[in-house]
């Protein structure tokens, strides 16, 4: 249970700031048990003041390889558009590329803190698993009782199940990773004031041509983040909405 812990923690850390700042803001409902714990993806807060930024276009994505022919199908003589066919699901379609946009502003502050957090263990002679134990897992105090049932009286009408032991060590489980979530994002908060980050980007986007590919978003204690190095973790996901 504890390696598994400090698996979770791994990635935790490097994505802490802006998944445990989204889980206090807006946090799960609960259902029959508390909310699962689920790897997100570790943003985290920049030195810059962050910037509100539009709804994710097409571009935005960097998902559409090519452009569909006006007339898709004819049927019966009936010619049936792209236009008819994306209607419907131009809501969907947005909120996809909006889900690449937010991953490629993950992966950079994944890619971000994951050079700091590995600076810092070599700094320590430590691996960066045994860093995170000693200043996030055992930094980390136990809820308490008082605490779980605090939490099952605010959501019990949520999580629909009576009481019980079983239900406080699911409830315990949950309250003991938001803990570790902020001593992450405190920790990671350190290491950033601690190093030089230099953000070339307002918002990390597709790259519009091969050539830009090699475009700098970052610069962390003299090493450089490149597009190409985001853009390659999130092959998978944009394979997945094309």
């Amino acid at each position: 249970m504890r390696k598994f812990a400090l698996a979770i923690l791994c990635s935790l850390f490097i994505c802490a700031t802006q998944t445990a700042r989204a889980q206090r803001s807006a946090p799960a409902r609960p259902a029959a048990t508390p909310p699962a714990r689920t790897q997100p993806a570790k943003p985290a807060p920049t030195p810059q003041t962050p910037v509100v930024a539009p709804a994710a276009k097409a571009d935005d994505c960097g998902c559409e390889t090519e452009t569909p022919p006006d007339v898709l199908a004819i049927v019966n003589g009936v010619r049936v558009t792209s236009k008819e066919i994306e209607e419907p699901i131009k809501d969907k379609v947005q909120q996809l590329q909006q889900s690449v946009a937010d991953a490629r502003k993950r992966e950079l502050d994944l890619q971000i803190n994951s050079v700091l957090l590995e600076a810092e263990a070599r700094k320590r002679g430590k691996t960066s698993t045994k860093l995170l134990e000693e200043e996030v897992i055992n930094k980390t105090p136990e809820p308490t009782e008082a605490e779980a049932r605090a939490f099952y009286d605010q959501n019990k009408a949520r999580i629909g199940a009576e009481w019980s032991a079983d239900l406080k060590d699911q409830i315990t489980q949950y309250l003991r990773s938001q803990h570790q979530d902020e001593h992450a994002k405190q920790f990671a908060d350190q290491l950033r004031a601690a190093a030089q980050v230099k953000l070339n980007v307002s918002a990390a986007t597709a790259p519009a041509t091969e050539a830009e590919r090699a475009r700098i978003f970052a610069t962390v204690n003299g090493s450089t983040i490149t597009s190409a190095m985001v853009e390659d973790t999130l092959k998978p996901l944009i394979a997945n909405t094309q």
